[in-house]
């Protein structure tokens, strides 16, 4: 590594502290103790890492230097080479900044199909590390499970579920299926059972006395319920109060709190109307007309969800984990077990002809589910969605989505826009006459409230609720603040069943 670059890093320590990719050590004249578990967790994290041994983080990340380079040189390759497995080879150099030596250790990622790296002396269960923030932290038996399993092509969407039966599939779901395979390859399917297509799908399989029984697959896909069988292989939706995700000082965690079942396409459904029902809209005019503008793009939404339920890890120490939805004020953020799989990474996630898949027979079978209420499948496996998203997201005038490979999760961030702008007149959120406030950027509920009641004079909770979109706990949400900063007053007492809202003019008592 070049001095410049050395320097450059020391200063973004000063300046911001440890991030996920640097650790300082001061290492005056030997090894840090726990320098073995650092390495292993660079190794294993997206990216890899760099050590500066020398460099004293307890004084402002000055620059201690160390007693002999050159063996400490010597002492670091020994414990890459002899105390991790598989063995290590970082780039192990020496900066001279300020008339002291610093001894610079460059750890790259370990390919996939070699991880976890990890402690010799511990073991593979209680020696593998991932860098988490500033820290390593140690990887539990089911996550080094997880990332074992992730070295070749996963087949964990391919068992057969011993205790389910045919009757647990939904019957119209699979005449449906086996309508649209038999309609656009009939020469492959016209000419067998439906059994026979259904093993031949892998939807089913036979057990060893020869009895047809669903594969994880087949229940994702098509069962009435598959949380009897798999209790946590669903989605959760939780929306916050605070950007935070504290409570705020009314001791308001939650605005919603939804714990979305069934198949992947009813849950595909479900956790996009979740989602809708708790998002802000403005009304645009355009030239085309008045279109309704989300705070967050619909077709984005579904996009991401598609790929958080069928891309997630199916191995058994990972069916305990749901898809996790969380909606903040300034941000939405998509959660699912399991990081990037095979061949792709973050820097190429997306693009045309860089593609892999985890379930490889759930997607496939997912290519002729129909979403209950829609007409179309539930994803089409082309390898198109990232880039759909993006596409979306930037014709939306959003920040570009985050995506981030944690190995054993993955996680996808959208933020709200500080400017959105608008080609269009913003007419506020349908169906009210225009807010001033709601012109640019992110619609303020407050205001939205309030325009709601100079347009109606007087509101309940629910007419408010129904013109905002909003959900009734929520709506009762920002009443509460606006009664309590005196903008707003309730008709008669706020517990009785007919109670209605209406402005509260300044100098009224």
């Amino acid at each position: 590594m070049l001095l410049a670059e050395v320097v450059e890093l020391i200063d973004t320590l000063r300046r911001s502290g440890e991030d996920g990719g640097v650790e300082a050590k001061s290492a005056a004249d030997s090894v840090p103790a726990r320098m073995a578990e650092s390495v292993c967790a660079f190794a294993n994290s997206p990216g890899g890492g760099v050590l500066l041994l020398g460099v004293d983080e307890r004084s402002g990340f000055a620059v201690a230097g160390v007693t002999d380079s050159q063996k400490l040189q010597q002492d670091v390759v020994g414990v890459c080479r002899d105390g991790l497995e598989p063995p290590l080879a970082p780039e192990v150099t020496v900066a001279s900044i300020d008339g002291r030596d610093v001894v610079v250790v460059a750890i790259p990622e370990l390919p996939r199909a070699e991880k976890p790296c990890y402690v010799r002396s511990k073991g593979i269960n209680r020696g593998s590390y991932l860098r988490v923030a500033n820290s390593a932290r140690r990887l539990t038996t089911e996550e080094v499970q997880q990332v074992v399993a992730d070295r070749g092509q996963s087949r964990f969407d391919r068992v057969l579920v011993e205790d389910a039966v045919l009757g647990d599939l939904v019957p119209g779901m699979v005449s449906a299926y086996l309508a649209r395979l038999r309609s656009g390859q009939p020469r492959l399917f016209d000419s067998l059972d439906d059994i026979d297509v259904l093993n031949m799908t892998n939807v089913v399989g036979r057990d060893a006395s020869g009895e047809p029984r669903p594969t994880v697959a087949g229940l994702l896909a098509m069962a009435h319920y598959p949380q009897r069988f798999f209790p946590q292989l669903n989605v959760t939706f939780v929306h916050y109060a605070t950007a935070d995700g504290i409570s705020d000082v009314e001791g308001l965690r939650f605005l919603d709190n939804v714990r979305v079942d069934g198949p992947i396409p009813v849950m595909v459904r479900d956790s996009a109307a979740a989602l809708l029902r708790n998002m802000s809209r403005r009304a645009v005019i355009t030239a085309d007309g008045r279109r309704d503008k989300w705070e967050y793009p619909p077709d984005a939404l579904r996009e991401l969800i598609v790929n958080a339920l069928v891309h997630r890890d199916l191995s058994p120490g990972s069916r305990g984990t749901q898809v996790q939805l969380e909606l903040y004020p300034d941000r939405m953020r998509i959660l699912n077990p399991g990081g990037l799989f095979g061949a792709v990474d973050v820097d190429h996630l997306g693009e045309e002809g860089v593609t892999s898949t985890r379930n490889a027979d759930l997607l496939r079978i997912l290519e002729d589910v129909v979403v209950p209420g829609e007409n179309q499948a539930v994803c089409e496996n082309r390898g198109s969605g990232v880039r759909v998203v993006r596409a979306v997201v930037a014709e939306s005038g959003l920040p570009a989505p985050t995506f981030r490979d944690k190995v054993t999760a993955f996680e996808v961030v959208l933020r709200t826009a500080v400017h959105a702008g608008s080609s269009g007149h913003d007419e506020g959120t349908a169906p009210l006459a225009a807010c001033p406030s709601m012109t640019a950027g992110r619609v303020n509920r407050r205001d939205q409230i309030l325009g709601v009641l100079r347009a109606r004079g007087e509101a309940s909770r629910a007419e408010i609720a129904a013109d905002l979109g909003l959900t009734q706990k929520n709506a009762s949400y920002w009443l509460s603040k606006l009664r309590a900063e005196g903008s707003i007053e309730p008709t008669e007492e706020v517990k009785s069943p007919h109670v209605r809202y209406r402005i509260r003019f300044r100098g009224q008592t």
